[in-house]
């Protein structure tokens, strides 16, 4: 079992995962976006700075109903005490996503705080 938490200021689910490198390892902590059908999303400044490979270019939808080409990268990851290659997507943005295709396989339970006032 994966346990996850909730940022303090906007209440979004996020959990922690480990990014390999060739220096060792990194601790990240990744927002959970169901509405995300991918692996994982890094900003680029990360990508660069551990040199992942590049693997492709795509086109995608994103959140706001933008088409946009985003470069893919291949990314190892330790998920559920598993080392694993992913599929890391960069869309410019600094918030590192997790997305539905990580997630499954798994049962994902949020209990959401309850809203103050």
């Amino acid at each position: 079992m994966k346990v996850g938490y909730f940022n303090q200021h906007h209440h979004h689910p996020k959990v922690d995962f480990e990014l390999f490198h060739d220096g060792g390892t990194i601790e990240l902590s990744a927002l959970i976006d169901t509405g995300f059908d991918g692996e994982l999303t890094l900003p680029f400044s990360l990508v660069e700075k551990f040199k992942l490979p590049l693997i492709e270019t795509s086109w995608v939808e994103l959140a706001d109903g933008k088409i946009s080409q985003v470069r893919v990268y291949r990314a190892a990851i330790q998920w559920f005490n598993v080392k694993r290659s992913v599929s890391a997507f960069t869309t410019g943005s600094s918030e590192i996503l997790i997305g539905t295709e990580l997630l499954r396989a798994n049962s994902l339970i949020i209990n959401f705080p309850k809203k103050e006032g």
